[in-house]
């Protein structure tokens, strides 16, 4: 089986491949890749995934008027079993002010790739999407809410790119499903370095102040890493299995932990404290974010097995050694 997954060399999508190399299924990445020095990470996952006979990769933006002829090219006649969508620009604080970045690369970007998919007869989609959909909704988060207008602009470019997949996916063809995966706060080994835990990680190792926007009460459903591998695993396998429709499933652990108690399981696993500051919170952010998995337990099976005192363990542990 081949795939395609997109953002292939970001954190989820990079070890999403990873994970399905090691189970050989064939990947073809697609990453607007800067060149090695421009991203550290990036440019390790490059070589972690280039060793790989399985793997493929284009680089380009997810714009690029030759990105279908690209890849044509590298299919050379082989079929995609099923595109898995990650590629996105991230990130909620400071996204209405740059509204054209996150125009282009979450919205016009998603709906050139379904366009692409759809000249390449490619009937399985799987879009990555996100909590920030949901906005100030009564929690937990069920998938069947009437969204309200999001609090974020990257929240409102995710909604569109949910609503573009789903009339895709419901346009008629009987050949043609997609699931959109609202993926809850996201962690693990290899995350960003503008994400709170990444940011408390690096204020603890170097004995800095922790700067809480808020007063620590609000709260994520931090799922880790491999249990969002799991899920998508399992969404893969009913997509596959399904010849039409659209489903939306979340992806998270089904419970909220604080800013506060994170910075003190945080403490707690790497051993130190240091002072915390306290500023005002952003409007773009969310006050609490909490999955509801009736759905996904349901409808794929899924239940998580990482705790967030274990996730940090295992994230944090080979860091301080």
């Amino acid at each position: 089986m081949l795939v395609c997954v997109t953002g292939v060399l970001g954190f989820i999508g990079g070890a999403l491949a990873l994970d399905l190399l090691q189970r050989d299924v064939k990947v073809l990445g697609i990453d607007k890749y800067d060149g090695l020095g421009a991203d550290p990470a990036k440019d390790k996952r490059r070589s972690q995934l280039l060793i790989h006979p399985g793997f493929g990769l284009i680089t380009s933006d997810i714009n690029a008027e030759n990105l279908r002829h690209s890849i044509r090219e590298h299919l050379n006649g082989q079929t995609i079993s099923i595109c898995l969508h990650f590629a996105a620009l991230p990130g909620v604080r400071g996204s209405g002010l740059i509204r054209d970045e996150y125009e282009y690369n979450n919205i016009l970007g998603t709906e050139n790739l379904l366009s692409i998919m759809n000249d390449l007869d490619v009937g399985r989609f799987i879009f990555a999407s996100t909590s920030a959909v949901y906005g100030d909704e009564s929690q937990p988060f069920k998938e069947n809410l009437k969204l309200k207008p999001a609090r974020s602009f990257y929240g409102h470019t995710k909604q569109v790119g949910e609503n573009r997949v789903l009339e895709w996916a419901q346009s008629g063809n009987p050949n043609r499903s997609a699931t959109v995966l609202r993926l809850f706060s996201v962690y693990g080994p290899g995350m960003r370095d503008d994400l709170a835990i990444s940011i408390f990680q690096k204020a603890l190792e170097a004995g800095l102040p922790i700067t809480l926007f808020g007063d620590g009460s609000d709260s994520r459903d931090y799922t880790y890493i491999d249990d969002v591998l799991y899920g998508i695993d399992l969404a893969m396998r009913e997509l596959l299995n399904r010849r039409t429709g659209a489903e939306i499933i979340n992806i998270g652990t089904g419970h909220a932990i604080s800013t506060s108690e994170l910075v003190h399981n945080m403490q707690k696993s790497m051993g130190k404290n240091t002072a915390i500051l306290y500023h005002s919170r952003s409007e773009e952010e969310m006050l609490s974010t909490e999955a509801d998995l009736t759905k996904a337990q349901e409808l794929i099976g899924y239940k998580p097995q990482w705790d967030l005192v274990r996730g940090l363990q295992s994230m944090l542990t080979p860091a301080l050694s």
